[in-house]
């Protein structure tokens, strides 16, 4: 039975863990680390499915015949895989709702004089809010009913693809025990009947689309000359276009690698995506990275995050993770990946400032920087150990030692010459130090410093070649570098 209303929606069905209200529960699959999707390969369309079960007052069914459709999911899904070729996934969930639906709280109507019941949306609204889950993130809801004869208004109806629960379809099938438990044939018949109904979803996700070409479930004998809906319903499958479930816009695409489903997730933000790891693992530059659905841990660097841009010098640090509508402060922060992702991160910008100690170093800071600030405990450091006392302990810490016209790192002597040749290092540690044997190579530093912090360490060495007695960028060259992934 279809009753037609607005529907949208993905499909992907995962399982999740319940409330303590709702004792019973089923999880299907498990999030393993991000991948490099290789040729091995597929492209797949996946829907996601959340499957209720009820007792109600007119009828309690038991938990073996429960169990006997619940054991039978799998054949739901693997329906739809094995008829498209692969190219149709279905991740599910289900649930044992620990609650009895009473008779007036159930849609009815009256046939032949007899008053018969059904569970409409409505029904279980309540429930489904009491679940704590982002009903986004399924693309229908399938309950299953207890009730008995004569009560029985249908044998299952379909509210299409969306509408009473935002773009989340709705299906509802009843159980009428036929024995204790109930029979094979009967729990083969009630995936059958959820087979039915989700045909109807999938034919209104398409006619909202303005695609009116998807077979009817209930049109058998148009399309064919089969007796058996079963079969009809393999052959609607069969005969669709397979590039058409990849222009769906209900549901998502994705990769089947190796029988485990994954879904791309993209940062973005002003924090480099080299600095955020995905279970521990840092992104590449892009920002982008194919990852299981299931449960991941989401991190940024804890370090500030540093960057200059155009001269003028910003200081990232994180401040929340924003995932669609929502937004969470936690870092590290535990995600469910149940569909293809977009995360931007946002940061505190915090200002810089430099701490010098001679009017030299701080004319230097003014003819590089545009607005600089200045304080006694500023985050770039200027000037070495012979002219800024903040620079001492940094450089012994690192191995460096200073003198009157030279340093030494790792045993390595580097000589400067007044006016003509000139040494210097940055450290980027609690702070930014750059320190030079002169100004120099203070100032050849801070230069440096413009094009951005992609270091730890770096050894620079300036030369005089105009003979102009100034510091400019062409006459700076690298001697040694520790990179460290930036902005």
């Amino acid at each position: 039975m279809k009753n037609k209303l607005n529907a949208f929606s993905s499909i992907l069905l995962l399982l999740l863990l319940l409330l303590p209200i709702f004792p019973a529960e089923g999880l299907k699959g498990g999030a393993g680390p991000s991948v490099s999707i290789s040729l091995g390969c597929r492209d797949v369309h996946v829907f996601r499915i959340l499957f209720l079960f009820y007792n109600t007052s007119i009828q309690s069914v038991s938990s073996r015949s429960v169990n006997k459709v619940i054991e039978r999911l799998d054949e739901f899904t693997s329906f739809f895989r094995e008829n498209t070729g692969g190219s149709v996934v279905i991740v599910y969930e289900y649930i044992i709702i620990n609650r009895t639906i009473l008779r007036e709280e159930m849609a009815s109507t009256v046939q032949g004089g007899q008053i018969r019941y059904w569970v409409d949306p409505s029904t279980i609204r309540k429930d489904v809010e009491k679940i704590g889950k982002d009903l986004s993130s399924y693309d229908a809801i399938i309950v299953y009913y207890g009730i008995r004869w004569p009560y029985v208004a249908h044998g299952g109806i379909s509210y299409g693809a969306k509408g009473f629960f935002g773009e989340t379809g709705f299906i509802s099938i009843p159980i009428a025990p036929d024995e204790e438990p109930i029979s094979d044939k009967y729990s083969d018949f009630l995936i059958e009947v959820a087979i039915h109904e989700f045909l109807h979803v999938i034919d209104n996700m398409y006619e909202l689309m303005g695609d009116n070409s998807f077979y009817n479930p209930d049109e058998m004998s148009k399309w064919t000359s089969y007796t058996r809906p079963y079969d009809y319903y393999v052959w609607m499958l069969r005969n669709w276009p397979v590039k058409k479930w990849f222009n769906l816009k209900f549901g998502f695409n994705a990769k089947n690698c190796s029988g485990k489903i994954y879904v791309s997730v993209t940062f973005a933000g002003e924090i480099p995506a080299t600095k955020i790891k995905v279970d521990g693992s840092y992104l590449p530059s892009n920002g982008s990275i194919w990852v299981e659905i299931g449960n991941h841990e989401l991190s940024a660097d804890k370090e500030v995050m540093l960057c200059l841009k155009n001269g003028t010098i910003v200081r990232y640090s994180f401040s929340k993770w924003i995932i669609g509508s929502r937004t969470n402060q936690s870092n590290p922060l535990a995600i469910l990946v149940d569909r293809p992702l977009n995360i931007s991160i946002e940061c505190k910008t915090l200002t810089f400032s430099f701490a010098t100690s001679s009017t030299v170093d701080e004319i230097s800071v003014r003819e590089v920087f545009r607005s600089p600030t200045f304080s006694p405990n500023g985050s770039i450091v200027v000037g070495g150990p012979l002219a800024n006392k903040r620079s001492e302990i940094a450089a012994l810490s690192s191995g460096i030692k200073f003198g009157k016209n030279w340093m030494e790192i790792n045993g390595t002597i580097y000589r400067s010459t007044w006016g003509k040749v000139d040494y210097a290092v940055i450290i980027v540690k609690d702070r930014i130090y750059a320190m030079g044997t002169h100004r120099y190579g203070t100032k050849a530093a801070l230069l440096l410093l413009l094009e951005g912090i992609d270091f730890r360490f770096l050894v620079i060495k300036w030369v005089d070649l105009n003979s102009n007695g100034d510091v400019e960028r062409e006459e700076i060259s690298i001697l040694a570098k520790d990179e460290l992934s930036g902005c």
